[in-house]
């Protein structure tokens, strides 16, 4: 930083904004090969975490313990669309269900089937979106 007419000071310690680790946890999992640590899309429901990146894909991740911290465990690769980046991801709140929407106008829509199989519940294709809800029906 630096004040105006001064000298430089020294700020706090910066974090960058796409390290591979965080306090030594691999953030590979979470984002796989793009970005060193960024997503393009996330969403978080109890246990429950899918990341979506520019390669077209969501990652269904369960929080585990670990030790005396928490990890993150890749359950399910669901691919919404091989050409394009995905730009929203949402949950249901119990983790079991998930649409995403890619910027080429893909939209998929996943549920939690028996063990940790996920399958596609529904497609459909138009102009693109930039962020997803997921809103569950009420009587």
């Amino acid at each position: 930083a630096c004040r105006v007419g001064g000298e430089p000071v020294q700020g706090p310690k910066l974090t960058p904004a796409h390290p591979r680790t965080v306090d030594g946890q691999d953030l590979a999992p979470l984002h796989g090969a793009y970005d060193g640590g960024g997503v393009t899309a996330l969403a978080l429901a109890g246990q429950v975490c899918a990341s979506g990146g520019r390669d077209g894909i969501v990652k269904i991740h369960r929080v585990v313990g670990e030790g005396s911290g928490l990890a993150l465990e890749t359950v399910a690769t669901l691919v919404v669309s091989p050409d394009a980046p995905i730009s929203g991801v949402a949950l249901d709140a119990a983790g079991t269900s998930v649409v995403a929407c890619a910027m080429d106008g893909s939209v998929r829509a996943f549920t939690a089937g028996a063990g940790d199989a996920w399958v596609e519940a529904w497609r459909r294709s138009g102009a693109p979106a930039l962020s997803v809800v997921l809103d569950e029906r009420r009587s």
